[in-house]
């Protein structure tokens, strides 16, 4: 992006400013790897609570992911019931990937990709049917520990919002910058707290709009 500088200055502004009106965000427990795709796939559709809910309805309902792997679409979708917007594109996306997963290795755990490189464990997700760069980066940051951020449609439309990228930068130069300007160290917990707004974000017009109408009406009190 042009004037990099600049927007790395307005990201840092707008962190703060959350840090300090909802104070720092509380990282969720990282879950295994196999827990962290599948939450990769529900967070992309979901807000992060409304994710970790429906997963959480699954695993009450399924003996293990094996048993929910075989399972057909509709099925996961009436289990989960109403509540849960664009779920079936969830469902159908976390089904692919756990039926490829077990194609490549005959099992579901992927425990065994900590044991792997940064770029090789990458590699494996990338190729797997069904993944995302959103689900792969999400798997690397929280799942691996890797140094990647998550970018999905509402984070991306919370930071265009909060002018901290380019109106027209699209979804690899953002995630590019992003992940220049946190470090390894900091880029979880900037995420979480990020994540957290981006969950929220009804966008700035919207807000605007409603600090002027109620300005408006205190005004017409005052009048009274």
């Amino acid at each position: 992006m042009k004037d990099s500088s600049e927007y790395a200055a307005r990201l840092a502004r707008l962190c703060n400013r959350l840090q300090r009106r909802g104070g720092k965000a509380s990282v969720p427990e990282l879950q295994d790897v196999t827990t962290e795709l599948l939450l990769g796939c529900l967070s992309g559709y979901m807000t992060e609570n409304k994710a970790r809910s429906a997963l959480n309805k699954l695993r009450s309902n399924f003996v293990d992911y094996n048993e929910l792997r075989v399972t057909r679409p509709a099925e996961v979708v009436e289990i989960l019931g109403r509540g849960y917007s664009q779920v079936r594109p969830a469902v159908e996306q976390m089904l692919c990937l756990l039926r490829s997963v077990f194609d490549e290795q005959d099992h579901l755990d992927l425990e065994h990709l900590k044991e792997l490189g940064k770029r090789e464990a990458r590699s494996f997700l990338e190729e797997l049917e069904g993944s995302t760069v959103y689900v792969v980066s999400r798997v690397m940051l929280r799942g691996l520990q890797g140094h990647a951020f998550p970018l999905h449609d509402q984070m991306l439309k919370m930071l265009r919002g909060e002018e901290v990228v380019e109106e027209t930068a699209d979804e690899a130069t953002v995630q590019g910058f992003l992940e220049r300007q946190i470090s390894a160290k900091k880029i979880l917990k900037v995420y979480t707290l990020l994540r957290r707004h981006a969950d929220n974000f009804k966008g700035l017009r919207a807000a605007k709009k409603t600090g002027k109408t109620a300005a408006r009406k205190t005004a017409s009190k005052r009048k009274k």
